[in-house]
C-alpha cells in the first residue's frame, strides 16, 4: 500500500515538471512574437516616414516643373515678340532704303535733265568702279544674286546710275544682270542710245533690281556675245564665285567673234578673284577689286 502511495507521489511530480517546463517555453514565445511585433511596428513607422517624405519630393519636383514651364512659356511669348519687333525694324529699313533709292533716282534723273540742258557743259568722262568706260558700245554685265543684297547691291546700284548718267551721247548701251537667271532693260535685249529719254529709262530699271538667287554669268555673256554689232567693251562685275568653266565660255566666245575687251570687278568678296584676272587676261582687258563701298 505504501509504495503504491509512492508511485503516485512520483508521478505528480513528473506531471509537475513537465507542466512547468511547457509553461516556461510558451512565456518565452511570447516574449519573443512581442519582440518582433514591436520592432516590425517600428519598421513599419519608419517606411511610413519615407514614402511621406518621397511624397513631399515629388510634390516639389511638380511644382518646379510648373514653374519651369511657365517661364519657358513666358521666354517663348517674349522671344516671339522679340521676332516680331526685329521683322518690322526690318521692314521699315527696307521701306527706307527704297524710299533713299527713289529719291537719288529722282536727283540724278533731275542731274541728267540739268547737265543735258546746258550747252556750256562739257561731257563728264565715265568710269565704271574705277575703269574708265571706252568704246561706241558698251555693256554692263552685273551680278544681282543672293549675296548682292544690302550695301553692295545699294553701291552697285549707285554706281550704275553714275555711269549710264554720264556716258557720251553718242554711244550706246546695254545692261544685263544675272543672279540665276538674267534681267535685261528691255523684253528684247537692243542696243540703247544714250539719250536723255533711254538714260532716265535705264536709272529707273537700275532702281527697282533686287537680289535673289545664285552666281550663273554664263547665261548674260551668251545675251552680250550675240549682240550685233558686238560692243567695243565688256564691263563684268560680281561678289562671289561661280563655275570655272564660264571663263572658258567667255574665251572661246572671245575668239570665234574677235570679241572685245572683258573688264573684271570684283566686290567686297575676292573669292573669284583668280577667275576673274584670268577673263581679263584673256581677253585683253582689266581687273580691279572694290574692297569697301561708301
Amino acid at each position: 500500500m505504501k509504495l503504491l502511495v509512492l508511485v503516485q507521489a512520483v508521478l505528480l511530480v513528473v506531471i509537475a515538471i513537465g507542466f512547468g517546463f511547457h509553461y516556461g517555453n510558451t512565456a518565452f514565445r511570447i516574449e519573443l512574437l512581442t519582440t518582433n511585433l514591436a520592432s516590425a511596428h517600428a519598421d513599419t513607422e519608419e517606411a511610413n516616414a519615407s514614402a511621406a517624405d518621397a511624397v513631399r519630393k515629388a510634390n516639389a519636383a511638380v511644382g518646379q516643373a510648373e514653374h519651369t514651364h511657365s517661364g519657358l512659356v513666358a521666354l517663348q511669348a517674349k522671344h516671339k515678340i522679340t521676332e516680331q519687333a526685329l521683322s518690322r525694324a526690318q521692314e521699315s529699313l527696307q521701306a527706307a532704303f527704297a524710299e533713299v533709292s527713289r529719291l537719288e533716282t529722282e536727283l540724278r534723273i533731275a542731274q541728267q535733265s540739268l547737265h543735258s540742258e546746258s550747252p556750256q557743259s562739257e561731257q563728264l568722262a565715265s568710269t565704271f568702279f574705277t575703269i574708265p568706260v571706252a568704246g561706241k558700245r558698251v555693256a554692263f554685265v552685273i551680278d544681282i544674286s543672293g549675296s548682292m543684297r544690302g550695301e553692295r547691291l545699294t553701291a552697285l546700284k549707285r554706281q550704275m546710275w553714275d555711269t549710264t548718267n554720264s556716258l557720251p551721247n553718242d554711244s550706246e548701251f546695254l545692261l544685263v544682270a544675272f543672279h540665276s537667271d538674267v534681267v535685261t532693260l528691255s523684253d528684247q535685249a537692243t542696243w540703247l542710245a544714250s539719250s536723255k529719254q533711254n538714260k532716265a529709262q535705264a536709272s529707273v530699271w537700275i532702281n527697282a533690281l533686287e537680289s535673289s538667287g545664285g552666281t550663273q554669268p554664263w547665261a548674260a555673256f551668251e545675251i552680250v556675245y550675240s549682240m550685233t554689232p558686238l560692243p567695243d567693251a565688256i564691263y563684268f562685275l560680281t561678289d562671289g564665285a561661280f563655275d570655272t568653266v564660264v571663263a572658258d565660255q567667255i574665251f572661246a566666245s572671245h575668239k570665234r567673234r574677235l570679241g572685245c575687251p572683258v573688264h573684271c570687278i570684283t566686290l567686297i568678296d575676292k573669292s573669284a578673284e583668280d577667275i576673274m584676272k584670268q577673263i581679263a587676261q584673256d581677253t585683253g582687258g582689266h581687273y580691279v577689286h572694290i574692297p569697301t563701298v561708301r
